[in-house]
């Protein structure tokens, strides 16, 4: 599969009636999906950047909309000194920006629906068997079945293919 042409990039925006969406990034929480749907009879863009503490910003990156179509993005802090993203989108785009711990978290609930999480420590992973509690609770496994082994092979040397159902 060949690689994805580069997203093209825009040093500034029309601000005048755009809508325009910032997030920092606090505690665990270095990860944003942002979704966006173009529910105008135009086409038009969403626009979205990273900050830096610098006060500096990265190029906005443009993802064009047809009328009727949406996107999705997953925005990750790539460097130490990024402060969020920022989004710009035309009123006649709706769109939900959700906080999460990591790219592999599918957010739920968007910001405009609880806030900004108050929770933004990622809970520490708890391994099978290390809280003595559960494990004296719990009953033991069984073992695993034995695996067995194929010895015989028909006379071409190959393994017997299975038939196909269908």
């Amino acid at each position: 599969m060949p690689p994805a042409p580069p997203v093209p990039t825009v040093a500034d925006i029309p601000r005048e009636g755009m809508n325009i969406r910032t997030m920092d990034w606090h505690g665990d929480i270095r990860s944003a999906h942002v979704q966006a749907r173009n529910t105008g009879d135009g086409p038009t863009n969403l626009y979205y950047r990273r900050r830096h503490e610098s006060g500096a910003s990265d190029p906005w990156e443009v993802v064009p909309l047809a009328p009727g179509e949406s996107y999705r993005v997953i925005l990750a802090k790539s460097s130490r000194d990024e402060l969020g993203p920022e989004s710009a989108m035309s009123p006649q785009v709706t769109s939900n920006l959700h906080e999460v711990f990591d790219r592999a978290h599918f957010p739920t609930l968007a910001i405009d629906e609880i806030g900004v999480s108050a929770r933004d420590i990622a809970p520490l992973p708890l391994f099978p068997g290390s809280d003595m509690k559960w494990a004296r609770l719990r009953p033991p496994c069984p073992p695993p079945p034995k695996r067995t082994r194929m010895t015989a092979r028909p006379a071409s040397g190959r393994r017997a293919r299975r038939p196909r159902s269908g």
